[in-house]
């Protein structure tokens, strides 16, 4: 996780936390569905975490510019 992030939702459940683009629409693509994300040059910065349950997934995804 990143720093000063520690409280995230459902922190027990991490799917992925990455700099990637094409990892995070990957991630996102196989917990929920498919995802088209497009990114200019700007640094990403991505955090999913998801609890999967018989009948629903309950996930937690934020997005954000990459610190410097």
């Amino acid at each position: 996780m990143y720093k000063g992030h520690r409280r995230h939702t459902l922190r027990r459940f991490p799917v992925v936390s990455t700099s990637s683009a094409e990892e995070a629409r990957e991630a996102v693509t196989h917990v929920y569905l498919p995802h088209a994300l497009r990114t200019d040059d700007t640094p990403l910065r991505m955090t999913l975490n998801a609890a999967r349950q018989k009948r629903f997934t309950l996930g937690f995804l934020a997005y954000g510019p990459r610190p410097s």
